[in-house]
């Protein structure tokens, strides 16, 4: 079952003179828009096909286009298993098994829906080099616009462009669990063949799309503290940080903490931060060019799943790296998620965002305290109590 599709763009500004977001919100509102998500079975994609020759939407494609193209579509149906979309990254050529939903798109369902019979076989006057292309990209922004998912996009996005010149999309949020959740999707705008072969300017989302750091009840505060230490130890200029994050500490306090029904919400526990910043002191590890290290991380970041962690490490380019890792022990790492240092304070306002907006575990309060025990002088006191005791038991 298909969730989300890309579409790259190049398909979009082609498409901006149709409107598609206006006319998706009035066949909304005036209840002609079908749900378009959902399982489907193959029974349902005839109908598809025998409700759009009874609209007379078949009677508008063009004689030259309509033999290849009803055939082309029926071949996919018959022999799905056969046929695979393609994307070239890297030099290598990703596949991705055909979805019923696919041929549903393919079909020019969703964008009947929204275009007229003269309209939707066009595909010349839009800038398309094929109908193929043109109907995909048209039915998956239709998919897109259709798609009410104020549910699951209330966290903090941003996009960033990494120095390989892919296009990530980035958000901070929480599951239905209110465990924090940060997701990295690749939107890059790689060359693409659908499932018959045609190049196309979209693509449905895939698994080598996605990264992701999936963290375990309340693990916002300790996070925070290691992005501080972070920026600190690679000497970043962190606006957010600046002047003791007097700004976010203030606009955090100002707000009402919006939503959150976990017990950690309706009965926050009393965080002593100095329990939070036992190992501040202790630097991330630096990974070396091949990505290695034989110093085991103090930051980490629990996950539902035992005995994993992600281990947090500075890489060989000042990069923050979360390495999903069994006891931290390998030399190697892998890492999982990558974010540039440009992106620290998207990460750290993302946090505030995540807690004041109730998405996570942790009260917002609580963060904004994290921020004024580092910057305030409390932290230095209680380090130096720390280090007099352990001097005079030594």
């Amino acid at each position: 079952m298909r969730f989300r599709y890309l579409i790259y763009p190049e398909a979009k500004k082609k498409l901006e003179s149709l409107n598609l977001g206006r006319r998706v919100k009035d066949a909304k509102q005036n209840d002609t828009l079908p749900f378009l998500g959902g399982s489907l079975s193959g029974s349902e994609i005839h109908s598809v096909v025998e409700d759009l020759k009874e609209r007379g939407y078949y009677k508008t494609l063009p004689k030259q286009e309509k033999k290849d193209f009803q055939e082309g579509i029926n071949n996919l149906f018959q022999n799905i298993d056969s046929f695979k979309w393609k994307v070239e990254r890297k030099g290598k050529t990703l596949e991705e098994e055909t979805d019923l939903h696919d041929i549903m798109l393919m079909s020019g369902y969703p964008s009947s829906f929204v275009l007229t019979p003269n309209e939707i076989w066009d595909y010349k006057k839009y800038g398309f080099d094929s109908l193929a292309g043109f109907i995909g990209a048209t039915g998956a922004t239709v998919w897109e616009f259709s798609h009410d998912r104020n549910l699951f996009e209330r966290g903090y996005k941003w996009g960033f462009e990494d120095p390989e010149g892919r296009f990530w999309e980035n958000d901070v949020t929480g599951d239905i669990n209110y465990d924090l959740k940060i997701y990295k999707t690749d939107i890059t705008p790689d060359k693409t063949f659908d499932p018959v072969g045609n190049k196309v300017e979209y693509r449905p989302e895939i698994d080598d799309d996605h990264r992701g750091v999936s963290a375990f009840h309340s693990t916002e505060i300790s996070l925070l503290v290691s992005l501080i230490k972070y920026v600190e130890q690679i000497g970043l200029e962190s606006k957010v940080l600046r002047n003791g994050g007097k700004e976010i500490i203030s606009q955090t306090l100002s707000q009402r903490q919006k939503g959150g029904a976990t017990t950690e919400h309706l009965c926050p526990n009393e965080t002593h931060m100095t329990t939070e910043f036992l190992s501040f002191d202790f630097p991330i590890p630096v990974l070396d060019k091949d990505y290695q290290t034989d110093k085991w991380s103090c930051d980490r970041v629990v996950v539902p799943y035992g005995e994993f962690s992600y281990g947090i490490y500075v890489g060989p380019n000042k990069e923050l790296i979360f390495s999903l890792e069994k006891d931290g022990r390998e030399i190697k790492k892998n890492p999982s998620v990558v974010f540039q240092k440009e992106e620290a304070d998207y990460l750290i306002k993302g946090l505030f965002h995540q807690a004041i907006n109730g998405l996570g575990r942790t009260p917002a309060v609580q963060l904004a305290q994290a921020v004024h025990y580092r910057y305030s002088g409390e932290y230095e006191k209680d380090l130096k109590r720390f280090r007099d005791f352990k001097h005079k038991n030594l």
